[in-house]
């Protein structure tokens, strides 16, 4: 058992009034890894992950737990997409490519894509459950060293069996007692992803509509949230993210997203 699993179980063994969460953390964290190339994946420092799957190349695609033959690369993602545009900075040149596609968030050889989590860190369903499933066993015990998430926050891990080398997981907030979405906080998520893209130097991220499933967040005000987000990204003169690849899978995502983007 690695140092950081023993020294977390007994943090949380030795609270005085564990929750339920606490309780699940200590039972991924004592499970065992199902192989000795598990356990070396776990044990690699995040900084040094993607440096690994790059060394890896094609030969770690035989460890992926989706269907190879649906993974695709950047390029199959920008000759696949059903749109595709630039974010450009009039100030700096700076220019983000977007692509928008029907394909899962989990189907892309992208740096890293975000999870729609809830505030545990430890898995759920629809996205946050399509990423569980395709990473492997270890993302819940990685996550399981985490204290969970704030909402509008992010926490980093490493992407194990998945395309994508790292997740980004972050946690959208409820709609107001309007009955709108919390814009403000939603963008706090897509920007709080930005931030550790520009900190581990990540390049390319597969987004889905992040709070518009079980949350309900309005799909019109989704939409023009991040196409903002990423816009003032771009005029602040921040330069490392390059491709967003956005996962809408329903049709109403579809038409929300294109009658923003195409504007």
């Amino acid at each position: 058992m690695s140092t950081a699993i023993s020294n977390k179980i007994q943090i949380l063994k030795d609270l005085e009034s564990p929750m339920y969460h606490d309780t699940a953390r200590i039972g991924y964290l004592e499970q065992k890894f199902e192989t000795e190339q598990d356990r070396i994946a776990f044990e690699t420092p995040l900084h040094s992950w993607g440096t690994v799957c790059d060394y890896l190349g094609t030969d770690r695609r035989s460890n992926y737990r989706v269907p190879l033959k649906e993974v695709q690369t950047l390029e199959d993602a920008a000759r696949s997409s059903l749109y595709s545009c630039e974010i450009r900075s009039t100030r700096t040149g700076q220019v983000i490519q977007v692509h928008l596609t029907r394909a899962p968030v989990d189907r892309f050889e992208a740096d890293a894509v975000i999870n729609a989590a809830n505030e545990a860190l430890l898995g759920g369903g629809n996205v946050d459950g399509r990423l569980h499933k395709g990473a492997g066993p270890n993302l819940v015990k990685e996550c399981a060293l985490h204290d969970g998430c704030e909402i509008g926050e992010a926490v980093i891990t490493k992407g194990y069996d998945l395309p994508e080398k790292y997740v980004l997981h972050t946690v959208a907030p409820l709609l107001l007692q309007s009955g709108s979405g919390d814009e403000v906080n939603l963008k706090r998520c897509y920007d709080s992803c930005l931030d550790l893209c520009d900190e581990h130097r990540l390049e390319s991220v597969v987004a889905p509509c992040v709070g518009c499933g079980f949350y309900a967040f309005p799909l019109d005000q989704s939409a023009k949230v991040v196409k903002e987000t990423l816009q003032s990204y771009v005029d602040q003169g921040r330069s490392n993210v390059k491709t967003v690849i956005l996962s809408v899978r329903r049709d109403a995502e579809v038409d929300a997203y294109l009658k923003e983007f195409r504007k």
